[in-house]
């Protein structure tokens, strides 16, 4: 079993080190049936004695491991039928009301030009441009619901199309940078990481009271890489946890709530997440993604 060497290299690490060991590791008994277990301990700090022997507890974890994996296959189930829903409006979106209006835009253009120099083409011309406006706002909700760019092109394609309209929506500078390796991914990380720069670009917007973004996506063999970084008013990070303290932005006590809707996401993928921020110095996020054997461990 892989457990082995997991298991191993805490062990030697505790003795050679001195430090407490924690891991997780399944277990075969005689029947053959599969346990996971969890091993706590540490080397006692023994006056003139220089042997090494841990002192700790094997525990068993099956009960909470199985709790872990029924609620990861919750969060699965729910994030695939958010997204198949958000598909569906937005085909709806663009398809029937989209093409409502599309109409209604080309039966005012009719009106007016049988107006045109009688009372009422100012008002038509105003109800055109009331519409045409209606109708740029539908697409942008199609689209932040489920980009068509995301199934059809990939997530490259999608999140610099979704950059740009960030950019021009808002007015601060978003700049994406892809590294290392095109191939796709597959459509759950594709998702995922579009979901979570999502919600980070809502953050930054706000929270951070930046005028510049940073996203690097770095593709490498058998992992995603990513940073977001912003030049905005930072937070202390200790606090990321912290769910009972006041928020109150001005003392920088709390970061984003979105943060923790940032690594439920990622849980579905096994990524992880990690930030780096001082008050008044900028935020980032790195991120970790691996690109194969995704899925709750089992």
């Amino acid at each position: 079993m892989d457990d082995h060497t997991a298991v191993r290299t805490a062990i030697e690490r505790c003795l050679n080190e001195g430090c407490t060991v924690n891991v997780d590791f399944r277990s075969v008994h005689a029947d053959k049936s599969l346990h996971w277990v969890r091993l706590t301990g540490r080397v006692p700090q023994l006056t003139g004695s220089s042997s090494k022997i841990i002192h700790g507890v094997i525990a068993d974890i099956g009960p909470q491991k199985r709790a872990e994996a029924e609620r990861f296959e919750l969060l699965r189930r729910l994030a695939e039928a958010q997204e198949n829903e958000r598909r569906r409006i937005a085909r709806e979106l663009h398809d029937q009301v989209g093409q409502t209006v599309t109409g209604l835009s080309l039966g005012l253009k009719a009106l007016e030009q049988k107006l045109l120099g009688n009372p009422g083409q100012e008002q038509v011309q105003w109800l055109r441009s009331l519409t045409s406006e209606l109708g740029r706002d539908i697409h942008r909700a199609a689209a932040d619901l489920r980009p068509t760019a995301l199934d059809d092109l990939g997530l490259k394609d999608a999140l610099l199309a979704f950059a740009t309209d960030w950019s021009e929506r808002f007015g601060f500078a978003v700049d994406v940078q892809f590294v290392g390796g095109s191939a796709r991914l597959s459509p759950e990380i594709e998702t995922v990481v579009y979901r979570v720069l999502q919600e980070a670009l809502t953050n930054v917007l706000k929270h951070a009271q930046a005028r510049h973004l940073s996203i690097v996506l770095e593709q490498r063999a058998k992992s995603l890489h990513i940073i977001i970084e912003d030049d905005g008013v930072g937070f202390v990070p200790d606090a990321v946890d912290s769910v009972d303290r006041s928020y109150d932005w001005k003392l920088r006590s709390r970061p984003p709530l979105g943060l923790s809707g940032i690594r439920e996401r990622l849980s579905l993928v096994n990524g992880t997440m990690w930030i780096e921020s001082t008050p008044g110095e900028g935020t980032t996020l790195f991120i970790k993604i691996p690109t194969q054997e995704n899925g709750p461990t089992p």
